[in-house]
C-alpha cells in the first residue's frame, strides 16, 4: 500500500498536492505500524475456552484465518443452542474447521433439526457434543439423522452409537439400506440401484 502512495507522490508536482501525498504517506505507515495481527491461538483460547494446549493443535487446522469475523459469528450460532462455554470448547476441540462453516449454512441446518426432526436446542447441544458437528458442518443431516434414530429407536439410544462413530451421519442411507435387506434374507439377493 505504501508504495502506491509513493508513486503518487512522485507523480504529483504541486506543492499542496504533495503536502497531501506525505499526509497520506504518514497516516497509512501509522495505520500499518498500528494493524494487530489475528492469532488463531489466542481467539480459540479467550472466545472459545480451550487450553493453550487445545489451541496449538486446532491452530494448524484453522491457520488460513485472518480475522474473528466468521468465527465470532459461529460462536454466537453456538451459543444460541444452550452450548455452555465448556461444551463449546469441547466440540471446537473436536472438530474446529466448524468455525470456518458458513453460518447461514448451519443456521439453516439447525433450523432442520429443530422442525423436521423435532430436537430441542438442549438436544442439539447434546448431539454437537456427541460428535454430531462434523456431519452438522458438512451437510444437512437431518434426513440421515431421521433415519438413524428410527433405527435405533430414539434419539437417546443414537447419541452412544454416535460418540462410538460420528461418521455414520455422513454413510449412504440407500446402501446402508441394501445391506441391512441383505442380512435381513441372507439366501434372497437384492437388485442395486
Amino acid at each position: 500500500m505504501l508504495h502506491i502512495f509513493r508513486a503518487a507522490a512522485a507523480h504529483l508536482s504541486s506543492s499542496s498536492s504533495l503536502h497531501l501525498s506525505r499526509r497520506l504517506l504518514s497516516t497509512a505507515a501509522r495505520s500499518a505500524a498500528t494493524v494487530t495481527l489475528f492469532s488463531v491461538e489466542e481467539y480459540l483460547v479467550a472466545t472459545s475456552g480451550l487450553t493453550a494446549a487445545q489451541a496449538l493443535g486446532a491452530s494448524k487446522k484453522l491457520s488460513h484465518l485472518k480475522s474473528p469475523t466468521k468465527p465470532d459469528a459461529m460462536v454466537g450460532l453456538f451459543l444460541g443452542v444452550s452450548l455452555s462455554h465448556a461444551d463449546l470448547a469441547a466440540v471446537v476441540a473436536a472438530d474446529p474447521l466448524l468455525l470456518c462453516a458458513r453460518v447461514h449454512n448451519v443456521a439453516r441446518r439447525f433450523h432442520s433439526l429443530r422442525y423436521r426432526v423435532g430436537l430441542w436446542d438442549a438436544e442439539i447441544a447434546r448431539f454437537l457434543l456427541a460428535g454430531g458437528a462434523m456431519g452438522l458442518r458438512r451437510c444437512d443431516i437431518a434426513p440421515r439423522l431421521e433415519f438413524w434414530i428410527r433405527f435405533t429407536g430414539s434419539f437417546d439410544k443414537l447419541l452412544p452409537a454416535l460418540k462410538g462413530n460420528n461418521k455414520m451421519l455422513m454413510s449412504d442411507l440407500d446402501r446402508v439400506g441394501r445391506e441391512a435387506e441383505h442380512r435381513a434374507a441372507p439366501g434372497v439377493r437384492t437388485k442395486c440401484l
